[in-house]
């Protein structure tokens, strides 16, 4: 019998079935415990407390993996640029940089995705569904930690703060992006001419200039860019 059950958990992961629907935001699960973790971003609840910091958690993975944060222990390194990782599924993640494997693709546009948190992200775009309302101006939004976010425009809160330079920032990604200007940094590679981004979106706008579309024309010396945000910077430079 537990293997007939695990057999057919394992058979939604081909259908795509998710029996388990939230309630408040209307995601779907294939497991009842998965469902009912989820339900803790709606009302809040974090059980599981690090004792070192007090700083408190969803999931007892997470718990283990912040943990490591203080031990400074990351077991799991990347055989191509060396970098180590707190865990597997993140190393897994982070390998994706090296090889362009996008394994999750949208079925209403194509897009592809290296993450499946940004594929989950994504295809609420074509939904429309924004769950999470901010109560101070009612903007809504995809997903609960870009609404927590959106809330610091309104307090002007920035509690991630750069060691060196003391520069602060409403996101930790932000400033993790940040401190690599003090450290040189650049993890993210072009796999046709090897020049090294700081960021993912950087890198993936210079991979498009490789590409034969390139559809922004600077109207004053006729260069093309693939992007249009290279073309704004582009037309700045030129202003200066």
């Amino acid at each position: 019998m537990a293997c007939l059950s695990a057999l057919k958990r394992h058979a939604m992961t081909h259908t795509g079935e998710r029996p388990f629907k939230c309630s408040v935001c209307g995601n779907g699960f294939r497991l009842a415990s998965t469902l009912k973790s989820h339900a803790m971003i709606h009302t809040g609840e974090k059980p599981y407390k690090c004792s070192l910091c007090a700083r408190d958690f969803i999931h007892s993975l997470a718990l283990k993996r912040h943990m490591m944060n203080h031990t400074n222990e990351k077991p799991h390194k990347c055989s191509v640029c060396g970098k180590a990782f707190t865990d597997s599924s993140t190393l897994k993640s982070h390998a994706r940089i090296h090889t362009g494997e996008r394994p999750h693709e949208c079925p209403t546009c194509g897009k592809t995705f290296g993450h499946l948190s940004n594929f989950r992200s994504h295809t609420k775009i074509h939904t429309g569904e924004r769950a999470h309302r901010c109560p101070v101006c009612d903007k809504g939004f995809l997903e609960a930690k870009s609404l927590k976010n959106h809330l610091m425009t309104h307090t002007g809160e920035k509690p991630h703060k750069c060691e060196l330079c003391e520069k602060e920032f409403v996101q930790p990604s932000a400033l993790k992006v940040h401190a690599m200007i003090h450290t040189g940094e650049k993890p993210h590679r072009c796999p046709i001419c090897d020049k090294d981004f700081r960021n993912s979106s950087a890198c993936n706008r210079h991979i498009k200039s490789h590409s034969v579309e390139k559809p922004y024309k600077c109207f004053v010396c006729g260069r093309n860019f693939a992007d249009l945000s290279n073309l704004n910077f582009h037309m700045k430079c030129l202003n200066h």
